[in-house]
Parts: C-alpha cells; structure tokens; sequence
C-alpha cells in the first residue's frame, strides 16, 4: 500500500481511504492486486454484497482487495484508473479523502446510482 495514504473507519458507510501525506498530481495512488480475477460465469453467481467488490476494467473481472477496495466514488474523483493503479488527477491534500469515478471505468455508461451530487454528476445527467 502507497505510504502517503491509510484506510479509516467512517461513521457512515464502512472504510474510506484518505490521504496522510500530500500526494502530487499524476502520482501513482494505488497499485491494484489483480491477482483475484474471477471468470464472467463465477460474477454473476455473487450476492449483491461480493459484487460490490468486484470492478470490470480492460475486461477483466477482478475481486478488489484492500485497500483499493474502499475507494469511494464520486463524479468529481481526484483519481482516475490507468494499468490498474488509481492515479491523481491533481493534487491531494493531507486528510482528503481518496475518490475515484467508477463510471469512468465502466465502458457501458453509468453503473451505479450516484448520490455525490457534484455539480458535474452523472446521475442527475441520466436520471
């Protein structure tokens, strides 16, 4: 796991990953363990719960790990995906909480129902 970040509980919704140091624009965020790749087949027989962890990117099916797993979206994302690693879009401050746009991976238009209601969101574009 990249040094400069750290996983923290919320009171909210699970874990989220902020910054612990100022991590520069274009910087590698997090490196991705692509090492859990499920088959097409075995996806669709998850629960809700599993599928919440598992991305469809270059496609390819993987079972996110920790950290990366606990990347919140948001469609103002301070990260984007690049060879499997969250890279900053721009500089993160210390104590920012680490996003990234999970549409922007999705090749199939929006994937979920947003509710970060950034003047720029997607979903109020489609809903």
């Amino acid at each position: 796991m990249n040094k400069k970040v750290e996983v923290r509980n919320s009171n909210t919704h699970g874990k989220w990953i902020f910054a612990i140091e100022k991590i520069a624009t274009w910087e590698i965020v997090l490196q991705w363990d692509i090492s859990h790749q499920i088959p097409a087949e075995e996806e669709k027989t998850l629960s809700p719960e599993e599928k919440k962890y598992v991305c469809l990117f270059e496609w390819k099916y993987i079972q996110m790990q920790e950290p990366e797993c606990y990347i919140n979206h948001s469609c103002e994302a301070n990260t984007y995906v690049w060879k499997f690693c969250d890279i900053a879009k721009r500089d993160i401050e210390i104590g920012e909480e680490i996003t990234g746009n999970y549409n922007e991976v999705s090749s199939w238009g929006p994937v979920i129902q947003c509710n970060c209601w950034a003047s720029i969101c997607t979903w109020k574009i489609f809903s």
